[in-house]
């Protein structure tokens, strides 16, 4: 097991004493989240932190591009002293080809080891992880019972059981996780993982995984179809960050309703 705690929310005031402490506990790698402000919205870390970070340790850092492009990025983010970049599918939208073409993208522009991030909203979180590891990434992310946004990430068990299949060792005790995931995940799991028409649609529009419960609650509160919001945030290309436009556009429905009803 690693320790890779996210600096996401660390005091950006007094980086450089957060790692430290963070690296005398004993944590293994530090995972930065980089934002460009069109995939998700820019509020994480950006390049002169990551130089900040890797100043202050000696430890690993992972730079988490939840970025349109991660292969244009990455050489400014390895020259800034990162040892991991990682792939983030954080609306679940890629296929399998495109986890490979963004791998391989990778690869032809730096030599160093790939990390993925995947969501389940086309049921896809599990195989694309596999697909990355097939084709050299040498780091999954992953979640206990699949917990996260919209319809969860790729499930941990089920990525470690697939790849001691396939004869990569992990290290994992599968029915380790298991066990701790049934115990002590499943009970803080407070909204349904399973693949739903809405998930797919989220996945299909490459929507955010975040607008997923806001757009469900919206949908039974306004008495609109989940599908046709879904369906007009992908028009609009929304970037995580921008939920507040769910209620613009349950509006907008609502309004054009009560025009065409009085026609």
């Amino acid at each position: 097991m690693l320790l890779c705690p996210s600096l996401m929310c660390a005091d950006y005031g007094n980086l450089r004493a957060t790692v430290e402490d963070l690296d005398a506990a004993g944590i293994d790698i530090f995972h930065c989240d980089v934002m460009d402000g069109s995939f998700v919205p820019n509020f994480a870390m950006g390049l002169e932190d990551i130089k900040a970070v890797r100043a202050a340790t000696n430890k690993l850092v992972d730079v988490h591009l939840m970025v349109e492009n991660p292969a244009s990025k990455v050489e400014l983010f390895a020259s800034a002293g990162a040892d991991i970049i990682y792939i983030a599918d954080s609306s679940g939208a890629l296929t399998p080809q495109g986890m490979r073409d963004r791998v391989h993208a990778i690869q032809a522009v730096v030599d160093l080891p790939i990390g993925v991030h995947t969501h389940n909203n086309l049921g896809l979180g599990v195989g694309n992880a596999i697909t990355a590891v097939e084709c050299g990434a040498a780091y999954c992310d992953g979640s206990l019972e699949g917990q996260g946004a919209g319809c969860g990430n790729g499930n941990i068990q089920a990525i470690a059981a697939v790849l001691d299949k396939m004869g990569v060792k992990t290290g994992a005790d599968i029915y380790a996780l298991m066990d701790v995931a049934e115990q002590s995940v499943r009970p803080t799991i407070h909204h349904s993982l399973e693949i739903t028409n809405e998930s797919i649609t989220l996945g299909y529009n490459g929507i955010y995984s975040s607008f997923y419960q806001h757009t469900k609650e919206a949908s039974e509160r306004y008495g609109i179809p989940a599908r046709e919001i879904f369906t007009e945030l992908g028009k609009r290309k929304v970037i995580g960050g921008q939920e507040d436009q769910i209620i613009d556009i349950c509006y907008e429905i609502l309004d054009k309703r009560k025009a065409e009803a009085k026609k």
